[in-house]
């Protein structure tokens, strides 16, 4: 097991932590794994696997360095384009699963699904839209293609301003669920999507806790309405 945070860097999977005494097998105590990922934490490393398919992710509350566009190309140059047997040592990734969940689609011609979970502020939005982002890295391939992916980064962007609010604990909470699908070409490139979005928190409407605000379009049209329709619609500044 990690015996210091220095060693917590290099600890990448969860399962690592299991050992093995003789005929005994030997699983990690939850104080174990919270050690360790409160270590990876500290070092702005909020990502570690679980096998090969699931990946925790511990809200930073900040942007990282390695969530930008450098840092997605190189993840893409390594996990995705080089087809040798070099081992990077990457640090587990966002970006590195969206190669995982792309090439598995590529090489069986299966649909492949991603599942988000946790409770309000952890950053299911963020992580979602970091990795939908990769997908439409790895299957734009052309001028047409990247026009299709700019849509789609729209197309979010749109539903969110109806979907999320600011809540007490997350300036941009989604308060709905959504279902998205992204759909490719046989030869793997982005070609749509479609989106299916339920339980929408319609209270938030009506009813509103301290410091928290209703869905974002009602502020972006307070604040991008001419004043001939704020008089029109008789609008008011947001108290």
């Amino acid at each position: 097991m990690a015996s210091s945070n220095k060693d917590a860097t290099a600890v990448h999977d969860l399962i690592s932590l299991i050992q093995a005494q003789g005929p005994n097998t030997v699983y990690p105590t939850d104080d174990a794994i919270l050690s360790l990922l409160h270590a990876r934490f500290r070092f702005d490393i909020p990502y570690t696997r679980i096998g090969s398919t699931s990946l925790i992710v511990v809200n930073p509350l900040k942007s990282l360095a390695n969530t930008n566009d450098a840092s997605a190309a190189d993840y893409e140059e390594k996990t995705y384009r080089d087809l040798t047997d070099v081992q990077h040592n990457l640090q587990p990734h966002l970006y590195d699963l969206a190669s995982r969940v792309y090439l598995v689609m590529r090489r069986t011609g299966q649909s492949q699904s991603v599942i988000f979970r946790g409770i309000t502020g952890s950053g299911k939005s963020h992580s979602a839209r970091l990795l939908t982002n990769q997908l439409l890295r790895l299957s734009s391939h052309s001028k047409k293609d990247a026009r299709i992916a700019d849509q789609i980064k729209s197309f979010i962007t749109v539903l969110e301003s109806f979907g999320n609010a600011k809540t007490f604990h997350n300036p941009s909470a989604s308060r709905y669920h959504r279902y998205f699908e992204l759909q490719f070409s046989e030869k793997g490139r982005i070609h749509g999507a479609k989106a299916l979005c339920y339980g929408l928190d319609k209270s938030r409407l009506i009813r509103l806790s301290q410091e928290e605000r209703s869905f974002h379009v009602f502020y972006q049209f307070i604040a991008g309405a001419m004043p001939e329709e704020r008089d029109l619609y008789q609008l008011e500044d947001p108290s």
